[in-house]
């Protein structure tokens, strides 16, 4: 990241280190003095895109401390910077903000996120992986909220772009979860 504050990157650096080794406490905790250092008025050179990365990486810690909520709050707060994260990191921000969504169950929300992070996807040229990782994690979210209407409603399109896409691996998972999701609302009549 040009122009900003070396030290600033040190200490970001330092923190993306604690949160490679598991230590995600100490890791939101650096994360969030970077965050505050580098937003103090004249404070260390520093940039949106700075910002915003730490900032994602502050509700990345708190998904990985399984504090969901607290997560998709951090997401929802830095959703104006996002446009100044490069194209992959604002596909991991859009992924990261739809699986914490999917985690709360919040499946119409979790959905939304998804597709702005397979837009971005697409946008990087990537029509298959990053599009197949989404629908995967949309579909198993909606299948342990056991919203089977939800489930069999985005499988059926999962599947359709994927036999269009030649897909093979999440034309087959998103069948069977249609399958699943029939069963299951066949079961509750």
């Amino acid at each position: 990241m040009s122009g900003v504050d070396t030290n600033l990157l040190k200490h970001f650096n330092l923190a993306a280190q604690l949160g490679h080794d598991g230590e995600h406490w100490a890791a939101l905790s650096a994360y969030r003095s970077v965050i505050a250092r580098a937003s103090e008025p004249g404070g260390p050179k520093s940039s949106p895109a700075f910002i915003a990365t730490a900032r994602m990486r502050v509700g990345l810690c708190l998904k990985d401390l399984a504090l969901h909520e607290e997560a998709r709050q951090e997401f929802a707060d830095m959703a104006p910077l996002a446009g100044a994260l490069a194209r992959a990191a604002r596909f991991e921000y859009h992924f990261a903000y739809g699986t914490t969504l999917g985690r709360l169950r919040r499946m119409e929300e979790m959905y939304l996120e998804l597709l702005q992070a397979m837009s971005v996807a697409e946008a990087m040229g990537d029509y298959t992986s990053r599009l197949e990782r989404c629908w995967v994690k949309l579909l198993s979210h909606a299948e342990q909220a056991r919203d089977w209407d939800f489930l069999e409603q985005k499988a059926r399109l999962a599947a359709d772009i994927a036999h269009k896409r030649g897909m093979m691996r999440l034309y087959v998972y998103a069948t069977d979860m249609a399958s699943v999701a029939r069963h299951h609302r066949q079961q509750l009549n």
